[in-house]
């Protein structure tokens, strides 16, 4: 984007009245998340999150901490909430911002 430090990247965020860029991330991580090891969708092979995460050789905590900390909600009730739920949840989040 061109922008010399974070706090340009807050600026900009801020004067687009966007949500600040954690809040825009994690939310995005967690709709990814659910989109693709939802309760009931097929993962094409991939297996639980937890498996993906190591395959990819990351801790599987830092996810579940991601979606508590960003949800409020363990794993298994945002998988149960689904991600309408997520994407839902994440609009209202960004709305004041917006």
């Amino acid at each position: 984007m061109g922008l010399r430090s974070c706090a340009a990247l807050h600026q900009l965020l801020a004067i687009r009245r966007l949500p600040p860029f954690s809040a825009l991330r994690d939310w995005y991580y967690v709709v990814v998340l659910v989109d693709k090891f939802g309760l009931h969708k097929t993962t094409s092979g991939l297996g639980t999150l937890s498996a993906y995460v190591l395959q990819r050789g990351e801790d599987p905590r830092m996810y579940y901490r991601l979606v508590k900390r960003t949800t409020g909600h363990r794993w298994g009730e945002v998988q149960q909430l689904g991600v309408e739920w997520v994407r839902h949840t994440a609009l209202q989040v960004w709305s004041p911002h917006l």
